[in-house]
């Protein structure tokens, strides 16, 4: 639930921070197990609120296999998980003596064959916070 929050906030602080300026800001929500009616829960209010400010998606088919990384990397990357290389949350490959695990991964990027949205942006001179769970790296320039 904290994750959530977190997420939540970093959306509604962007919008504030982004409607001063007259650059465009994008905040991108991936949640993990976000089935696609969620948002038509009553439950859901606030996080509507945030996806009636700006877009949401109305059609998206998941990768396989269906699991987090493989998933959110390729909505980061825009390829498949056979492309980026990121095939489940934990395999091993006959190419390296050590194994991909998802806390592994964060901190090993050769792991992912693709460039991830965050690494483009940051190369562009965007001004990025990037979050994921508890890990969160500060505004880069």
């Amino acid at each position: 639930m904290i994750p959530r929050l977190f997420i939540i906030a970093m959306g509604l602080a962007a919008s504030l921070w982004g409607a001063a300026s007259t650059a465009q800001t994008l905040v991108l929500v991936s949640i993990d197990g976000f089935r696609w009616d969620y948002l038509d829960w009553p439950q859901a209010t606030n996080i509507r609120s945030i996806a009636a400010l700006g877009s949401r998606v109305t059609k998206l088919r998941t990768v396989y296999p269906s699991k987090t990384f493989p998933g959110h990397l390729s909505i980061a990357t825009g390829l498949h998980p056979t492309q980026h290389g990121v095939i489940d949350n934990y395999f091993c490959r006959s190419d390296r003596t050590d194994c991909y695990s998802m806390g592994k991964g964060r901190k090993d990027p050769s792991w992912l064959a693709g460039i991830p949205l965050w690494t483009l942006v940051e190369q562009q001179g965007v001004v990025l916070l990037l979050s994921s769970g508890r890990i969160r790296r500060a505004f880069c320039q």
